[in-house]
């Protein structure tokens, strides 16, 4: 591990120390040889909020591009990335990257990634950001502890069909444990957790959605069963997943029954279909798990405050 200066807090999560230093080491490396300078201050609206869509790159200030980067930083961004997601996470995360230079190969689909550092990792307060199409990744530190996480994944199926990539099982799990507790709820219950409105764009990514979530809509997690209660919590757990454990365990503990309590479950389109819309959304003030297949667009994004 790279040793940062006096600052480190010896009492920090040492796994946030090690992303820490390798953040530092990063973000001095492509400073130099990009003579670019990183923003000092946390832009938080920048981090927490996704002003657009991130299917077709929009480039911001001070980002740097990835695929233009010397492969060593490349090397150094992926070791960044697979030390705050889980192997699953990182496994989708490289999967994502590779079916977009399918597409760029063969369709000339332009799937460019950037990233772009913020604040002083050797200071403990720093955040980062990875995006491009169909993709993002961002995360806040504080104090050596994450205090936000933010992870969108995203295909058009469209675009999938003229490549050899069969598309079919891509980020299918969360579905298959969404059917099973739907399966398991009463008509009552299907009928509080029903959007009653034409399915939604994703509410969290889209600026042009109109429906915004509301406090309490939707079935509470409180109501569920004790049969329905572990499909829940399994539910949440295929999502928590996609982060290491080592980084959320400290701050997030998902195997306490108090701990899915104000959870509220939202879902619209047809969950018994094979294909055709979907949409569901998992929040509680912490938590959003989104899932929207509409239009042929697959998009999953998990957001957590801590």
């Amino acid at each position: 591990m790279v040793a940062l200066t006096a600052s480190i807090d010896v009492n920090a999560n040492s796994k946030i120390q090690e992303i820490s230093a390798l953040g530092l080491k990063i973000k001095n490396q492509v400073e130099a040889t990009n003579e670019i300078n990183f923003p000092v201050e946390i832009i938080k609206s920048d981090l927490y909020e996704n002003a657009y869509l991130p299917i077709n790159l929009q480039i911001r200030n001070d980002s740097v591009g990835f695929e233009q980067s010397d492969i060593k930083i490349r090397r150094q961004i992926h070791e960044l990335i697979s030390q705050v997601l889980s192997n699953k996470g990182y496994s989708d995360f490289v999967l994502n990257l590779e079916l977009g230079k399918h597409l760029e190969e063969l369709i000339g689909k332009d799937t460019d990634h950037v990233f772009k550092f913020y604040g002083a990792p050797d200071s403990g307060y720093w955040g980062f950001k990875f995006e491009g199409y169909h993709l993002s990744i961002s995360f806040l530190i504080k104090d050596f502890e994450l205090q936000f996480i933010n992870y969108f994944l995203g295909q058009d199926f469209d675009q999938l069909s003229k490549t050899a990539i069969k598309s079919e099982s891509i980020y299918n799990e969360g579905v298959q444990i969404g059917k099973k507790l739907m399966s398991k709820l009463s008509s009552k219950k299907l009928g509080q957790s029903y959007l009653s409105i034409n399915t939604p764009q994703d509410i969290m990514t889209n600026p042009n959605q109109s429906f915004l979530v509301m406090d309490d809509l939707g079935l509470s997690s409180e109501a569920l069963n004790s049969k329905q209660l572990p499909l829940f919590i399994s539910w949440l757990s295929e999502y928590f997943n996609q982060f290491s454990d080592s980084v959320i365990s400290p701050l997030l503990e998902i195997n306490e029954d108090e701990d899915h309590e104000n959870f509220h479950i939202i879902w619209s389109g047809n969950f018994k279909a094979e294909d055709g819309e979907l949409y569901y959304l998992i929040y509680n003030e912490n938590t959003i798990i989104e899932h929207s297949f509409k239009n042929n667009h697959l998009h999953s994004i998990i957001r957590l405050k801590f």
